[in-house]
């Protein structure tokens, strides 16, 4: 593990630290799948690490999505699904 979070340490985690890709799922999975990429993870543990960044229920800063979603007039963002 300890060679897992020092090889995302090192590599560029700007575009996922952006909250401009909070506002597309495309862009959001595309972003983690660039920085897992350039970290050297295989797909297998990239997949396991993007679903729980993706589990509404495991992200805590996640949580309050459906609130906002239902009740803005004019949502800011797509889903895509």
């Amino acid at each position: 593990m300890g060679r897992v979070l020092g090889a995302l340490r090192d590599s560029d985690s700007a575009r996922v630290d952006s909250s401009q890709i909070d506002t597309d799922v495309r862009e959001h999975g595309a972003a983690y799948a660039d920085w897992f990429r350039a970290a050297g993870l295989d797909g297998e543990l990239a997949n396991a690490l993007y679903a729980v960044e993706s589990d509404v229920s495991l992200n805590a800063f996640a949580r309050d999505v459906g609130h906002c979603w239902q009740h803005s007039p004019r949502p800011a963002c797509t889903s895509g699904w």
